[in-house]
């Protein structure tokens, strides 16, 4: 079964087409030819029954009538069918073309004995099915009318050979119905494969795709995807140039100082102080360089990592900001912090503290406000120059330059390792101050509950 399904998969639309219409074929013969059979000769039997009835009543009009010459009505009569009336079970006359064998008439007489007026009834005689219809008029009169198969094979025929028609005539429309169906999705989707194949062999590629169905979101997804690839790549390029002048400045200035002091010479007045420019500028490369690992490090670290468990944000936010009072001691820092515990691991957190704190102590002109609480998690507010708001929903994506020329790794990183625990981080404006905020993603209601417990986010 399973070699027959990857079968069924490896071919080509039109193929998988063509074999849906022949098991549609042979599932509707089989209906067809099983269960309609058995109706279409039930039906047959009662509309030879009606012919028969009808036919009884013009001949009954006829005999009580007194019409003796029957000629022009026995040719009315159809043909396999035979009138025979009978006066206290014995035959008066006869009235039809067709003649039947004397044991069709024998079966026919015993009929006179029923005491009913009328009777519908079937027999086989000598391997052939006969129909006769029985009915009584006048006083003591009777009719009993006698068919054989022929005619209900005819109309048994004539309605199979309708259904068979109506069949191809529904087959082939459904046909050519599938096949424009699928030939509408055929087309775009060899236009989207021609498309992508150009964008991977960097050729310049157009695609329109008009369309509002799966197929048509479909398109402008990879037309999307493409020109975010284009922008990524511009802005990598940037990045990378970025990277590299960062990189130039402060190499030049290490390899200068270490040329000048291997010569015996001190460039800044004296060894100590030369020494200590080397050390300042390899401490500017190794923070570039850790940003740089950072965010490849935790694009596989915070996946497989499974040390996961309840962190107290309350104790890195104040080991942060003791490391943040050091760096910048004229820097007014408000904290308002409660317990709250975040799930994942407490270097990631840590991380995303001490670069969220980067980014407000480079902006912030006076003052950074921490908030921690249940209700609306992690608050860093600085006064510094407000978000544009055409640069907020681009803010957490990586190499994205800041006004200071950062090539904005640090953020990337926040969103990273917020999104692996799945939390939410968000940048807006806010009463003339920068506000990032952290909270769990589809936050549930708070419902008020007695007693205490540890908060936990």
């Amino acid at each position: 079964m399973k070699r027959f399904i990857d079968w069924i998969r490896n071919l080509s639309l039109i193929q998988q087409l063509f074999i849906i219409i022949l098991v549609s074929v042979m599932i509707f013969s089989l209906l067809v030819f099983g269960y309609l059979n058995a109706s279409i000769d039930n039906y047959a039997e009662t509309q030879l029954y009606t012919l028969m009835k009808s036919s009884q009543d013009e001949v009954i009009f006829a005999y009580e009538s007194g019409i003796k010459n029957a000629e022009a009505l026995n040719q009315r009569i159809p043909n396999n069918m035979e009138h025979i009336i009978f006066s206290k079970g014995k035959q008066v006359t006869h009235y039809g073309t067709s003649y039947f064998n004397s044991a069709v008439v024998k079966k026919a007489k015993t009929l006179t004995d029923f005491e009913g007026d009328f009777l519908e009834a079937s027999d086989r005689i000598e391997e052939t099915r006969y129909y006769f219809c029985y009915q009584k008029f006048s006083k003591n009169m009777m009719i009993i009318t006698i068919a054989d198969t022929g005619y209900s094979q005819l109309m048994r025929k004539s309605l199979l050979s309708g259904v068979v028609d109506i069949l191809l005539i529904v087959m082939l429309l459904i046909f050519f119905i599938l096949l424009f169906w699928v030939g509408s999705i055929i087309y775009p989707i060899n236009q989207i494969k021609a498309y992508i194949d150009k964008i991977r062999t960097g050729k310049p590629a157009f695609m329109l795709v008009s369309r509002n169905d799966e197929i048509g979101l479909l398109a402008d997804s990879v037309v999307a995807m493409q020109r975010e690839l284009e922008t990524q790549e511009k802005v990598k390029m940037e990045m990378l140039h970025n990277i590299s002048h960062d990189f130039k400045t402060p190499i030049a200035t290490i390899k200068s100082y270490a040329e000048s002091i291997k010569d015996g010479v001190y460039p800044y007045d004296t060894l100590e102080k030369s020494v200590d420019v080397i050390y300042d500028n390899a401490n500017r490369l190794e923070k570039k360089v850790q940003s740089l690992l950072l965010l490849n490090r935790f694009s596989y670290i915070l996946d497989e990592s499974s040390d996961i468990h309840e962190i107290a944000m309350q104790e890195i936010i104040n080991k942060t900001i003791l490391g943040v009072k050091v760096i910048r001691p004229d820097m007014n820092i408000e904290a308002n912090l409660k317990e709250v515990f975040f799930m994942g691991n407490q270097e990631s957190w840590r991380v995303v503290v001490e670069n969220i704190f980067d980014n407000a102590l480079r902006y912030a002109k006076s003052k950074i406000t921490v908030i921690l609480n249940e209700e609306d998690g992690l608050l860093i507010k600085n006064d510094g120059p407000l978000l544009e708001e055409n640069k907020i929903k681009s803010f957490f994506k990586p190499y994205e330059k800041g006004e200071t020329g950062q090539f904005g790794l640090g953020l990337s990183i926040v969103k990273r390792v917020c999104n692996v625990y799945g939390y939410e981080v968000t940048a807006f404006n806010q009463n003339d101050l920068v506000v990032f905020k952290i909270d769990l993603k589809n936050k549930p209601k708070k419902q008020a509950s007695k007693g205490t417990e540890k908060k936990r986010r």
